[in-house]
């Protein structure tokens, strides 16, 4: 059957693809809510922000499709950051199924963001990476962590107080400043991190505080299992690892009716009394687009992505 790849789904497509895949994604909310809320974002972001990609057959069915956003990765080495495209809900219509129109749709997506520019691209795999790596995606070690309430450490807590959108700069700041030059990992933006923030359920932002002196933030929200969770905390890279008992201890007193705190750990954070367990579900994964970019050629114990980066 003859196939076109669309860069860019009309409206028309779009709606398709959001009623078909209501099943699988739809989660709490009806399909007309869950609509309106993309429409919404495309609108307010812009399609170069985000936009979905699809092949379809003669009649403009689309068979296969996913959404495309943009990224800018920091790497060491180099004195730019570089131009990344985001892959999310990869979907194929079940009547299609096992025909290879994902991969296809895939290096469809991957060439067209080479010749647009860009120098790599990210997802988050939900499914067993050997898909992706087929697509030229190499998985990136990660795991999930878990503190009992029990056995946070006995530090005392920090002040906080509701992030207000006037913070959004040193918001933005306190996360560039946690890292050390020496990581991979998405440099944030105004635009990005405004549409991240949308698209993963606006969290609690709370600005931390010792005494008169504001250090960084901390992202918690109520995760569905009924543990409380903690996206990120960010303060300036030299004061992590000496914060970060009183951070866990200031989350634990947002606790309600928690009895554990979940996060991603950054590689080399403190596990003390955590329990971890190697991700099976948004597995982080890069793929190279150009020859010329060789330092994501194997795992590294310095690449990390946030759960704020997550789409």
């Amino acid at each position: 059957m003859p196939l076109t790849f669309s860069g860019n789904l009309d409206r028309l497509q779009t709606e398709q693809v959001q009623r078909d895949s209501h099943a699988q994604w739809g989660e709490d909310k009806q399909p007309e809510e869950r609509l309106s809320d993309l429409f919404d974002l495309i609108d307010t972001f812009g399609e170069a922000a985000l936009h979905l990609e699809g092949l379809i057959d003669r009649s403009a069915t689309v068979l296969s499709s996913l959404k495309r956003y943009t990224y800018r990765i920091a790497t060491p080495g180099l004195s730019r950051s570089l131009a990344a495209v985001g892959l999310g809900a990869v979907f194929t219509h079940p009547d299609h199924r096992g025909c290879g129109y994902a991969p296809t749709l895939i290096h469809k997506t991957l060439e067209k963001a080479r010749n647009e520019g860009f120098d790599m691209a990210l997802l988050f795999s939900d499914i067993t990476p050997a898909f992706y790596e087929k697509c030229g995606f190499m998985a990136i070690p990660a795991e999930t962590a878990w503190i009992a309430l029990s056995a946070v450490p006995q530090a005392p807590p920090l002040l906080t107080r509701p992030a207000a959108p006037r913070d959004l700069s040193r918001l933005l700041s306190w996360y560039e400043s946690s890292w050390s030059d020496d990581w991979i990992r998405v440099q944030r933006q105004r635009e990005t991190w405004d549409l991240m923030l949308r698209i993963n359920a606006h969290p609690s932002l709370l600005i931390l505080s010792d005494g008169a002196d504001e250090l960084g933030y901390v992202a918690v929200r109520e995760h569905s299992d009924g543990s409380l969770w903690m996206d990120e905390y960010c303060v300036p890279h030299p004061y992590r690892s000496s914060l970060s008992s009183r951070v866990l201890a200031t989350v634990a007193t947002l606790a309600k009716n928690a009895t554990r705190i979940g996060t991603w750990l950054r590689p080399g954070d403190d596990r003390q009394g955590f329990c971890t367990e190697v991700r099976t579900e948004a597995v982080p994964m890069l793929a190279v687009l150009h020859p010329d970019i060789s330092l994501l050629r194997s795992p590294s114990d310095k690449v990390f992505f946030s759960p704020l980066d997550h789409v």
